[in-house]
């Protein structure tokens, strides 16, 4: 067996380098000045210039006022690994520093960079659903005893418009009622409708009631990413290439629809179909609160 030298310190140094710059995350070696003495090629996608021999937070354009206090480096200076959050630009950057000790001397640290942008949109976007979910549900029993069936229901509507537009992001919506003696789905609300399809009849079965009659039967959530090709498929929106429909679920039993549409083609993803099935949570449970079921 052949025995295979070590590499020496200037390969072993290239190597290093080469698996830090395949990193998606970014990392930047900072002096005790917090100058950065090498970046790797993600780190260096933040940057607005070169950010060799810049202080950390210059060399990623980072204006002073949202800058954090200069504590994180003097706990990392220390000897203590720190952490922190900084918006730069469109992004959202979580910062680890970390000490570099050479024979128990701090002599440089380490700055790695991680792009949570899409975790905290996403957060904030539960956030906001679950506060939706509570002024949807806020109203007490005898706030109700005062309002009559029409009331309730332009209440709702005008609560619904407001969240979809501006929560969701959805301009072409439906929401039906299920009438569970006879299966049939009523118009509850919709928008960006055809006249033909805001008055279809339409019933909780899983074939010839297009989509919404295919989820209200199954409890099934449904998206359809290229209308031409899909066999539940009715129009709606008069053009629409995709749509997206949740069952409306309370106690399990399914209650109602919400269907969504857009001209372009897969427009609906994995995650909208994650938010619209908890708003239609938060929708099932104000329906029944509002005594509309």
């Amino acid at each position: 067996m052949v025995a295979i030298p070590p590499a020496n310190p200037k390969e072993r140094l290239l190597r290093a380098e080469n698996i830090l710059g395949a990193l998606d995350k970014g990392v930047a070696v900072l002096s005790s000045e917090t100058v950065i003495s090498w970046a790797n090629a993600s780190f260096r996608r933040w940057c607005p210039e070169e950010p060799v021999g810049r202080p950390f937070f210059e060399a990623l354009g980072i204006s002073p006022s949202v800058q954090p206090n200069s504590s994180s480096f003097v706990a990392a200076l220390s000897g203590f690994p720190s952490c922190f959050r900084i918006p730069h630009e469109n992004l959202i950057l979580d910062i680890t520093i970390s000490p570099v000790r050479d024979q128990g001397t701090i002599v440089e640290l380490v700055a790695l960079c991680d792009d949570v942008t899409a975790s905290v949109v996403q957060q904030q976007k539960l956030n906001a659903l679950y506060k939706a979910g509570q002024e949807l549900d806020a109203l007490d029993a005898e706030q109700l005893a005062e309002m009559n069936l029409a009331c309730r229901v332009e209440l709702l509507k005008q609560n619904l418009r407001r969240y979809i537009h501006d929560l969701l992001r959805y301009n072409v919506i439906e929401i039906r009622l299920l009438d569970r003696q006879t299966k049939r789905l009523v118009p509850l609300m919709e928008e960006g409708m055809t006249r033909e399809a805001a008055t279809r009849e339409l019933y909780a079965r899983a074939e010839g009631n297009g989509v919404t009659g295919f989820v209200a039967a199954t409890g099934q959530a449904y998206l359809c990413a290229d209308t031409a090709n899909d066999p539940h498929f009715i129009e709606g929106l008069a053009g629409a290439k995709s749509s997206m429909t949740v069952p409306l679920l309370f106690n399990d039993e399914v209650i109602g629809t919400f269907n969504v549409e857009s001209p372009t083609p897969n427009a609906f993803g994995r995650e909208d179909l994650q938010f619209t099935e908890l708003f239609a949570r938060e929708l099932a449970r104000a329906l029944h609160t509002m005594n509309l079921l």
